[in-house]
């Protein structure tokens, strides 16, 4: 923990990143991801109310000034939420409140009573506080007199709600926190006797974390709003506060720690504690001192490029707690208004907000799905608090910057945590909020624990949503982007207008779906976003289970958004002391459009979610069996395959369906995952012996969640699918969907298919999903719970993907649904990349990469070359174009390479070095999409890659045709973005066009020799011509495409500050 220095930093630019800050008076918590911030605050009501989202405003700045935005509107209830919590008892409350005060007060009334009597009342007669003779005014101490108790009832009221400390020791932690210790240290109190004896510290000044006589710490301070510290240690979040001549050890919270924590008993020099006469009690061995008033601005990373004075805040510029007499702007809002009104972080059922609630829960015992909550406790820690394993979720630190540098230890997040709780059921939701450093990404997620005070009292949770996010009325008309489609015509890009009412979309089908991403973004204008400008707000969810999204446009124009699992047929049992844990939902700003959401979603995968092993490790160039022998594969004829591939330059092969079982079509022997004995009589291991000695890596393709009717599995086990007995079985492609709830058949499965990869060299392993989920009902599990099933469902299948990483680290698995059937951010922890459709045609593939581009980066997208006429579509296109549509993926081939006429070899060879060359610019190059194929008949994408200075060092710029345009249509010129302007770049084209136009008979014939658009093998041009003069680009044929890649020239100058 660390105090602000009183020498002056040298001061920079106010662009906080990476932390959070909590502002004590105005209940306000900033939160800093990148250029960003998100702000909330706990109302006067104990809720969660949203205050901004968008770029980062300086620290000092006051938000609660929106608030006043809050217009009730006719017929919108509004809820006392004080009056509906049962007031403390008073005897012990009053007795304590007595004796803190210093004389007798409450009588035998509540301490509810005692707070309404004298919140917001005249200062009373003199007689009332007969121990303030030492004030000269006698009027102003009794001012200060109502208003100390009126504060200190109000947290007693909460405080009685928490821990299982005595009254007693809460008022005096709170005490001392509050200032009001100040009037008790001049008195002779017995309280305040004990109170100046507990708080003695070291001269040194340095925070000291008190211990009890046992050892143990000394119990968390708690009040209303309460602020659960964390132990400390070197380099790490701080706090900072207003210039002070207090200096403190710098110390750091734990990371991915899941108790709370408590700052109790810590040095009070050191922390800034606001009292009422605008001075803070500092209490040390040598007395107690009265310092200039301050406030807690920052807890969170440190922040050493901000100055004392850009960092903290004013006391002069801070308003009062609410409840003050000193009027504020938002000091009514819980009686003007109701939550319908309200911009909501937590929505609740049933208690005055219409809109679609964050969750619902059921309380068993009388029916009822009423819980409204209210604020309990917070805490900030660095990093992030794990999920229980196997949830997919982002890593808290980033992967290693290169190959040959390790992996930082240090967290690039910083975690906000949030307990609500029902104060009448004893409910409990905890809201996350991790921002993270570097990125404009907020990370959310739900905790829902059942902490009823009744072992008796079970909750059934009936809805919930990893994020719930509201925005104040538009000056146009809102917009949401999102991705639809189907089988082999995925993810593609809809732009829909927000009218009045409910836009949803999601998944019921077991896996995130072909249909619909679990992503959406919102924008605000006259029309669809921009792909490089204006304000847009990204959201997916980290879960590969059926989900589902929402939009909704209220009555006055506000909107709300919710993303999280499908709601339909949910239910999750809650016993007592039982928690639900929520799937994340990653929360991107942009405010350089689409194109700045998705380069914020790709850094985050690249560097937070993909196994960190296979971060900087280049896919190998690999030939699939599939398109060339279907289900007759054998192992002859894989090594041959094998043999023909590495004459072409080609590194892996992967046997896909076939080997195993019965398997000689789609009819049988999923389950069985012994290798054919007649089709590979030297078993895997021996196959994949030959397939290296042709010089070649060896992949295997599985579908491990699948049982064939027809096999041996099913046989012996035939009620281990998912299924409801008495009632017929669906099919879907032959097969039925196994039980992974159930931990037997995970083990059954695992043991089967691990005995293969544990004995043979494999480097590779697809994993196919071929069907999605129906009569979604498990045997073992009692009614109340057959609601879970798919939920559980999708938790087997990380558990299973969580066994084969850890044992087999050094395989890397390509996740696989029907092609891009589950192709979501869950999945992609576990698998690096994930094939992205079935549809293999180029001109198709173009809008489905497109569209995947707006979550996925290049390096996690399945793409391959394949033959012609495309096996599911019968479309013919050129080798170029179907070349280049794969390279920007992992590139790969899909076709039979033994059947490669010899003047191809050498074209396979030039295109394999052509991936080469580019591979790292598509892998970490910042992606810039130049032309949409969803609005004009062309499509571009141009990927940057940067130093760690920013420089714009490689590009390579993809350009295609998609549309029969006559070849003497003129076509844009092709404008690049992302360079830097005054840099100096060599560009080439790698894979020139080998055709021309024969200007005698205007025919568009092959030339054995390159034709370049610029008219050179190497031009230079600066960053400037080519962002805003752009390259001309001619289009020979309706498929034609183009490849540039730029190399920056050494001797140039470094891009301006």
């Amino acid at each position: 923990m660390h105090a602000a220095s009183p020498a002056k930093r040298t001061p920079r630019a106010p662009s906080p990143s990476g932390h959070v800050i909590f502002e004590r008076e105005d209940r306000v918590f900033k939160l800093y991801a990148g250029k960003s911030m998100y702000a909330l605050c706990v109302s006067e009501a104990g809720t969660l109310d949203h205050l901004y989202w968008g770029p980062a405003l300086p620290p000092k700045v006051n938000l609660k000034y929106i608030l006043r935005g809050n217009v009730p509107q006719p017929f919108d209830p509004t809820v006392n939420v004080r009056e509906a919590d049962p007031p403390a008892q008073p005897s012990e409350a009053n007795a304590v409140l007595s004796e803190v005060m210093g004389q007798t007060v409450g009588g035998n009334k509540s301490l509810f009573d005692v707070w309404k009597e004298h919140r917001g009342s005249e200062p009373k007669a003199a007689q009332i506080h007969r121990n303030s003779s030492k004030e000269k005014d006698l009027s102003a101490a009794a001012s200060t007199f109502e208003r100390r108790l009126e504060n200190m009832t109000w947290r007693l009221l909460g405080m009685n709600k928490l821990g299982d400390e005595s009254l007693e020791t809460k008022a005096t932690s709170m005490l001392l926190e509050e200032g009001i210790a100040a009037k008790m240290l001049r008195d002779d109190t017995p309280l305040a006797r004990k109170m100046a004896a507990s708080s003695s510290v070291e001269s040194s000044g340095n925070l000291s974390d008190k211990v009890s006589e046992a050892g143990e710490p000394a119990p968390p301070r708690l009040d209303f709003l309460q602020h659960k510290e964390a132990p400390l240690r070197k380099r790490g979040p701080t706090f900072q506060s207003a210039p002070s001549n207090l200096t403190n050890e710098r110390r750091s919270l734990p990371e991915s720690k899941s108790e709370r924590f408590s700052g109790g008993g810590v040095d009070m020099s050191a922390l800034d504690l606001p009292i009422s006469d605008d001075r803070l009690l500092a209490v040390s061995e040598a007395g107690t001192e009265m310092l200039p008033r301050r406030v807690v601005t920052h807890f969170g990373v440190d922040l050493p490029h901000l100055s004392d004075e850009a960092m903290g805040v004013n006391a002069a510029h801070v308003p009062p707690p609410l409840g003050s007499p000193v009027d504020h702007p938002v000091a009514s809002t819980i009686e003007r208004h109701g939550k319908n009104t309200t911009l909501a972080e937590l929505s609740d059922m049933g208690t005055g907000d219409y809109r679609k609630p964050s969750f619902i829960v059921r309380y068993n015992s009388d029916g009822s799905t009423i819980s409204p909550l209210t604020y309990q406790s917070h805490r900030i820690v660095a990093g992030k608090v794990s999920l229980p394993s196997p949830m997919p979720q982002v890593r808290p630190t980033p992967a290693a910057p290169s190959k040959s540098e390790p992996a930082s230890i240090e967290p690039a997040a910083t975690t906000l945590i949030i307990t609500m709780v029902d104060r009448h059921t004893g409910l409990k939701v905890e809201c996350h909020f991790t921002a993270m450093h570097n990125l404009e990404v907020i990370v959310r997620r739900l905790v829902v624990a059942n902490s009823t005070a009744s072992p008796a009292q079970k909750v059934s949770l009936l809805r919930a949503m990893s994020a719930t996010v509201d925005f104040d009325v538009p000056l146009t008309q809102y917009w949401i982007t999102h991705l639809c489609g189907s089988w082999a015509r995925e993810r593609h890009v809809v732009h829909e207008e927000l009218r009045q009412g409910i836009k949803t979309f999601g998944s019921m089908r077991g896996t995130s779906s072909h249909q619909h991403a679990p992503f959406f973004a919102i924008s605000e204008g006259h029309s669809p976003p921009e792909e490089e400008s204006g304000n847009v707000f990204g959201f997916s969810l980290v879960y590969s289970g059926s989900f589902q999204a929402e939009a909704e446009i209220m009555d006055v124009g506000r909107l709300r958004v919710n993303l999280g699992v499908q709601s339909d047929g949910f239910s999750w049992n809650l016993q007592p002391g039982a928690e639900f844990v929520s799937p994340e939902c990653v929360c991107v700003f942009s405010s350089e459009g689409l194109g700045g959401m998705s380069r914020n979603l790709h850094a985050l995968v690249r560097e937070h979610l993909i196994p960190p092993q296979w971060r900087h490790e280049p896919m190998p160039v690999l030939v699939n069996t599939w398109e060339a022998e279907y289900f007759g594969v054998s192992h002859d004829s894989v090594v041959a395959m094998a043999r023909a591939a590495r004459h072409c330059g080609v590194e892996m092969l992967v046997l896909d369906d076939g080997w195993f079982g019965e398997r000689h079509d789609a009819t049988s022997s999923l389950g069985d995952w012994n290798p054919n004995a007649t089709k590979f009589p030297f078993g895997i291991r021996g196959l994949a012996r030959d397939v290296q000695a042709e010089g070649m890596l060896f992949g295997l393709w599985i579908e491990p969640e699948m049982v064939s009717t027809n096999s041996k599995l099913y046989e012996e086990h035939p009620n281990w699918c998912l299924h409801l007995p008495g009632r017929a079985k669906a099919e879907g492609r032959n097969q039925l969907v196994l039980d992974l709830t159930r931990a037997e058949v995970r083990d059954l499965v695992f043991e089967s298919i691990a005995a293969t990869l544990r004995n043979s060299a494999v480097s590779y392993v697809k994993w196919d999903m071929n069907r999605h989920l129906t009569e979604a009902f498990s045997v073992v599990l009692p009614p109340d719970q057959q609601g879970e099933v798919i939920y559980r469902y999708t938790m087997g299948v990380y558990a299973l993907h969580e066994r084969f990483v850890t044992e087999f680290p050094h395989i890397r698995f390509e996740a696989c649904s029907g092609g891009g059937g589950r192709f979501d951010l869950g999945i992609l922890y576990f698998c690096p990349q994930v094939w992205c459709s079935d549809n293999t045609d180029a001109l198709m593939r173009m809008k489905i990469q497109h569209g995947s581009s707006y979550i996925f980066p290049a390096l996690t997208v399945g793409a391959h070359y394949s033959a012609v006429p495309n096996h599911i579509t019968q479309g013919m296109t050129r080798k170029r174009t179907r070349t280049l549509v794969a390279m920007c993926g992992t590139f790969g081939y899909e076709l039979d390479l033994r059947k490669v006429p010899p003047s191809d070899v050498a074209v396979i060879h030039s295109q394999i070095a052509a991936h080469k060359l580019v591979s790292p610019i598509v892998r970490d190059g910042q992606l810039y999409r130049l032309w949409d194929p969803f609005r004009v008949s062309f499509c571009a994408w141009c990927y940057v890659l940067k130093d760690r200075a920013g420089r714009a060092t490689a590009a390579a710029a993809f350009a295609f045709n998609m549309s029969s345009t006559f070849w003497s249509n003129l076509v844009p010129r092709l404008c690049l973005r992302g360079l830097d302007p005054e840099a100096l770049y060599t560009v080439t084209e790698p894979l020139p066009n080998n055709r021309t136009q024969k200007m005698g008979t205007l025919e568009v014939v092959r030339t054995p020799q390159p034709v370049y658009q610029l008219g050179a093998e190497k031009v230079k041009m600066y960053g400037a011509s080519l962002m805003h003069m752009g390259i001309p680009v001619r289009f020979l044929t309706q498929d034609d495409s183009l490849l540039f890649v730029l190399n920056r020239c050494p001797d140039t100058p470094a891009v301006r500050e």
